[in-house]
């Protein structure tokens, strides 16, 4: 009886639940035009198949083109954001590093386009009148093209070229914000030890781009040095600051450096009757950074460089390393980009 009891009470309440249920069906046939369909931005975690053209749309975004520069062939190219940033990445940072590394510089190298192009209120670049940036690593951004870049990988091409653009992909629009805006992001391979404060090295201020520790390995860049002959940096600075008037006899105590910066660069030089930049000196000698020190002998001068590249913003060796000890690439830009939030330029 129980056992019958228990059957005839389960099939009262499927009943029930029936009956429930039937005032709702027609609701199922409203026209899907009466819902209020609002679209989520969304970051998409796919990689399209070979051979797509990343979109630069964010869903309920429009695309974004970007005016493009080569000097080499002297032409301008209109491109599609998302497919400029890879050609960026692709020749900014090695495919070789993690993905979250190569995350944060397909969202710096994003921000620091966006930041430049006239349409968002940049200045764009001044290499062309018409352009909003440039190929010139030295200048806006480097940039590798397809055949450039399939003599750079060979049979690895298409794992690369799968791998990068799945770092665009999946921070599609993606920005650093400072008060709302795009940040001015810049970025450099090494920085030794810290990062610089911007005003160190160029003539501004900005909050968010602020002297920080980095994590770069001495094995990633080594430090390198430079050995002349007393004479040859003589010859070198005299005939580029006609005021100095250095000679070999004297140069020892002549080339003096002065101060260095809280990110550890070189801020001032005294060579002889001049007092030099850090910049200065290290754009006469082509050196890898400003960060350098000096060593004599009786008839030579070693300058031994540290790090690579300007040093403020994000150091791509540390962000290599904090990505490598698991950090992801939101934390790698909040680190170097200090108070900038990650979102979506209006």
């Amino acid at each position: 009886m129980r056992t019958k009891y228990i059957y005839r009470k389960a099939r009262f309440q499927k009943r029930k639940r029936f009956f429930y249920v039937l005032p709702l069906l027609p609701l199922l046939f409203i026209p899907l035009c009466f819902i209020n369909k609002k679209t989520v931005p969304a970051i998409s975690a796919e990689f399209p198949a070979a051979g797509y053209s990343i979109s630069a749309k964010v869903p309920g975004r429009d695309a974004v083109y970007v005016n493009v520069y080569d000097s080499v062939s002297d032409t301008l190219t209109k491109m599609e954001l998302e497919e400029y940033v890879y050609h960026v990445l692709a020749s900014e940072m090695p495919a070789s590093y993690p993905i979250e590394a190569l995350k944060a510089q397909a969202v710096a190298a994003r921000t620091y386009t966006l930041e430049s192009m006239r349409a968002m209120g940049g200045d764009g670049c001044s290499a062309h009148s018409g352009a909003d940036i440039c190929r010139q690593s030295a200048h806006c951004q480097s940039f590798s093209s397809d055949s450039s870049l399939k003599e750079l990988w060979g049979d690895d091409y298409s794992l690369y070229r799968t791998k990068l653009k799945s770092a665009v992909s999946e921070t599609s629009g993606q920005v650093m914000l400072y008060n709302g805006k795009p940040i001015l992001a810049l970025f450099h391979s090494s920085s030794a030890s810290r990062t610089e404060n911007v005003e160190d090295v160029y003539a501004m201020t900005l909050p968010y781009l602020r002297s920080v520790s980095t994590f770069d390995s001495p094995d990633d860049v080594p430090p390198v040095s430079l050995t002349y002959s007393l004479s040859d940096v003589c010859d070198r600075i005299n005939s580029v600051y006609s005021g100095a008037e250095v000679s070999p006899s004297d140069l020892p105590s002549s080339l003096l450096i002065l101060s260095r910066s809280e990110g550890g660069r070189v801020k001032q030089v005294k060579a002889g009757g001049v007092t030099l930049t850090g910049a200065q000196f290290r754009k006469l000698f082509s050196l890898n950074s400003s960060n350098f020190t000096f060593s004599f002998s009786k008839t030579t001068v070693t300058i031994t460089t540290y790090g690579f590249g300007h040093g403020v913003g994000m150091s791509q060796h540390g962000a290599k390393q904090m990505a490598l000890t698991g950090s992801s690439y939101d934390e790698i830009l909040s680190h170097y980009y200090r108070g900038a939030l990650l979102g979506y330029a209006d």
